[in-house]
């Protein structure tokens, strides 16, 4: 299993629009909003899959704009393991769903000014290093 058996290779999104606001989503199992994005596939370059992770999850169409950062991901001494890239992706087209409500119980826009507390720490660290980049 992916990330548990062998480390997994992910990646993740800050998609942002022409409002300037983030889209985030948030997962069932936590509190926290995150990043959209998830496993890369075989064969699928690192850019395709953040921008495949983002469409299946929201149904927005995307663009890789620039590369923001890769990290270690641990959850735990005995569990997932994962090496991940972070992309910031510009908005296309498309209306926001959320594809994955056994998963997600949302997927929302949010203002870059006024994001919600509750992020995630690895998102709130992409982020961060995303406004730098700006």
């Amino acid at each position: 299993m992916k990330g548990k058996d062998y480390i997994g290779v992910g990646c993740w999104g800050i998609v942002t629009n022409n409002n300037d606001e983030v889209l985030l989503i948030k997962k069932k199992i936590n509190d926290y909003w995150e990043r959209p994005g998830g496993n890369v596939e075989v064969s699928e370059a690192l850019e395709e899959c953040a921008v495949r992770e983002i469409y299946e999850e929201c149904s927005v169409k995307t663009k890789i704009v620039d590369f923001i950062s890769f990290e270690e991901v641990l959850f735990g001494p005995e569990s997932d393991h994962w090496i991940a890239f972070c992309y910031h992706l510009e908005y296309i087209s498309g209306r926001l769903k959320n594809n994955e409500p056994e998963i997600h119980d949302k997927v929302k826009w949010f203002p870059i000014s006024d994001l919600p507390k509750n992020l995630s720490p690895y998102t709130a660290k992409a982020i961060k290093v995303f406004l730098q980049k700006r």
